[in-house]
């Protein structure tokens, strides 16, 4: 149960099938809804789901 279009659960569905670590939008809405799916799915750990900002911030931190 989410309140995801179809498209977004198109998107989501497509990147966690094909072992994506990261989404990156700028969609608010969609961040929120996807990620309670992935924390209620238990796959948080590995599949994220980021605005452009925190996504950069996590990737130069990786960089490091």
């Amino acid at each position: 149960n989410s309140n995801l279009n179809a498209t977004d659960v198109l998107h989501l569905a497509t990147a966690w099938q094909n072992k994506c670590n990261i989404i990156i939008t700028r969609d608010e809405f969609f961040i929120k809804e996807a990620s309670k799916i992935l924390k209620q799915e238990k796959v948080w750990k590995t599949f994220k789901i980021l605005n452009p900002k925190r996504a950069l911030y996590l990737l130069r931190k990786v960089q490091k």
